[in-house]
């Protein structure tokens, strides 16, 4: 199976759905599938790669490109239908977006000067801007719907701010020259935890926010030599369910989850796993993943990942367990 991903948006699904396959079709069917089993004939669609994503309760997963436009797939309906929603989202300012949920769906898009409020389907929710209260670039931003906050980080400042959603208020909550270059972040809303990424430092830190005294931060697993393996993190997610952070290296070329359900876990267990280290293995080495920039968990709970070198997007399940995960490795791949 041949599959043309020069400026255009590959979608691949997991390897899950083949345990439907009846056995005696999969060894058939197993030839003419990527590693990842099904692959959705998917929407061709030209684009300049996919810079950030949002994901909705109600099954819309929203993808920003680099020229501002903006993408949507219902993963409640159909995950294999790319849509383009808008071709000129928030005047193509836009250079992060995030889902926020407060008695409606809204799409909060961060440009470089403000927060600026849509609905899902790329119109004007009626909301002031928020104005940023910075000057330098955003790095990252993360919603906790829960306690209606916003938390943004300024990419080679240092610091680290928390804005009120429903006052438009801001309040500096780290500030050091420990921080390098700080890009995504993802959020803990039940116990009030942020995790920000630094791609210089190689390193995932996380900010209890109320911490007595003030917020304090570490770096994940500080300690562990295990934790040392991170290349350069891009993009993080936080799974809700699972009580795990998800790490995109871009440099290693693999996702890893880390255990977060204490502090305990969060400094001393190290990275778990790598998913799909498509350079560690010949047999992905065409299908999976290679430079990981983008991930967001959906509704359902899987992991969507966008390469930035191949321009595809993945849909993972990580429910599956490792032995499922190192036969899916070793499965052929069509030329």
């Amino acid at each position: 199976m041949k599959s043309k991903t020069t400026n255009s948006l590959l979608i691949v699904k997991s390897a899950s759905c083949s345990k439907y396959l009846s056995q005696a079709k999969a060894a058939f069917v197993l030839l003419s599938m990527f590693a990842f089993g099904c692959v959705a004939s998917g929407q061709s669609l030209k684009t300049t790669g996919i810079i950030s994503m949002a994901s909705f309760p109600s099954g819309k997963l929203l993808l920003l490109d680099q020229k501002g436009r903006l993408q949507k797939i219902n993963t409640a309906v159909d995950d294999s239908v790319l849509e383009t929603v808008t071709g000129n989202f928030a005047e193509g300012n836009a250079r992060h977006i995030a889902a926020y949920v407060n008695q409606q769906e809204f799409l909060l898009a961060v440009t470089p000067r403000e927060i600026e409020w849509f609905l899902p389907n790329g119109g004007a929710a009626g909301h002031r801007p928020i104005p940023l209260p910075f000057t330098g670039e955003v790095g990252g931003i993360a919603v906790d719907s829960f306690n209606r906050r916003a938390y943004l980080s300024e990419m080679t400042a240092g610091t680290v701010w928390a804005i009120a959603l429903d006052r438009g208020t801001s309040t500096r909550l780290a500030s050091t020259k420990v921080f390098e270059k700080l890009v995504s972040m993802a959020v803990d809303s039940a116990r009030q935890i942020v995790f920000v990424a630094d791609a210089i430092q190689a390193k995932v830190y996380f900010i209890r926010i109320n911490e007595l005294g003030g917020p304090r931060f570490w770096s994940l697993a500080d300690g562990d030599k295990s934790y040392r393996t991170l290349s350069a993190p891009y993009g993080l997610a936080y799974n809700e369910r699972r009580q795990e952070i998800y790490v995109a290296d871009e440099g290693r070329g693999a996702i890893y989850s880390l255990n977060a359900s204490s502090d305990q876990a969060l400094k001393g267990a190290g990275l778990e796993w790598g998913m799909f280290r498509g350079r560690a293995n010949p047999y992905l080495k065409k299908t999976s993943w290679e430079v990981p920039s983008v991930i967001a968990f959906d509704h359902k709970g899987r992991l969507w990942v966008f390469d930035r070198r191949s321009n595809q997007l993945f849909s993972i399940d990580p429910g599956v367990t490792k032995q499922e995960m190192l036969i899916q490795r070793q499965l052929p791949v069509s030329k």
